[in-house]
């Protein structure tokens, strides 16, 4: 699935850089989550990721999907995503906030219960390193909501302590986006959950810093 051997002629020069310096310039990548994740805004973001890093994205998120299983919708969760996904070089975890909204669990770091939170991360982790052992997978917690009362924290707390678990590079979008009560109309839509062009334009600076070097600093 590495495309990476593209000629320096057909490289931009800010390709040429990242070429050099970061070890998954040119993969094949496939995102997972729920709106945020695929609504046709997030192109802005994912073509980003491609002019920078030349990566080819596939995505398989969906509108409405979380990592736990939904009574009303039991086929949208991205453990379903994981499973009917092909062999990537790279997969992205791309944590929704329909977990939260639709009452799921957290769930203990170590649960299997795929009614939870934790329990849905795990068995999409299971089943994507099964698939491609040799894949690295990444997880991009949940960002912030401005209409609900802020409780979304306690579900990225759960995320990222499953992810240290299990040893999964994670990029904090939840506390380091820089989101907050003031710019948030100009960078969320009306509804204040979902993302403007504007905003997946903001985002993308950390996605594609994390991106090009996950280890290289504190995300």
């Amino acid at each position: 699935m590495d495309i990476s051997a593209s000629t320096e002629d057909n490289l931009s020069p800010e390709q040429q850089i990242f070429k050099h310096i970061s070890p998954n310039f040119g993969k094949s990548v496939g995102v997972f989550g729920g709106s945020l994740s695929a609504m046709e805004a997030s192109k802005t973001a994912k073509n980003i990721w491609s002019e920078k890093l030349n990566l080819k994205v596939f995505t398989y998120g969906r509108g409405g999907a979380g990592f736990g299983i939904q009574e009303a919708n039991p086929q949208n969760n991205m453990v379903v995503q994981a499973e009917g996904a092909d062999v990537h070089d790279i997969y992205i975890l791309w944590a929704s906030t329909n977990d939260h909204s639709k009452k799921i669990p957290v769930g203990e770091v170590r649960s299997n219960d795929l009614n939870t939170q934790a329990g849905g991360i795990r068995k999409s982790v299971e089943i994507l390193q099964t698939k491609n052992p040799d894949a690295k997978i990444y997880f991009f917690t949940s960002l912030p909501m401005f209409k609900t009362e802020n409780t979304l924290d306690e579900y990225v707390k759960g995320q990222k302590a499953v992810c240290a678990d299990l040893h999964i590079p994670v990029l904090d979008q939840f506390y380091t986006c820089g989101f907050n009560q003031w710019n948030a109309p100009y960078f969320y839509r009306e509804d204040l959950k979902h993302l403007t062009e504007k905003g997946y334009t903001r985002i993308a600076e950390m996605q594609v810093a994390f991106l090009a070097n996950p280890l290289s600093g504190n995300f």
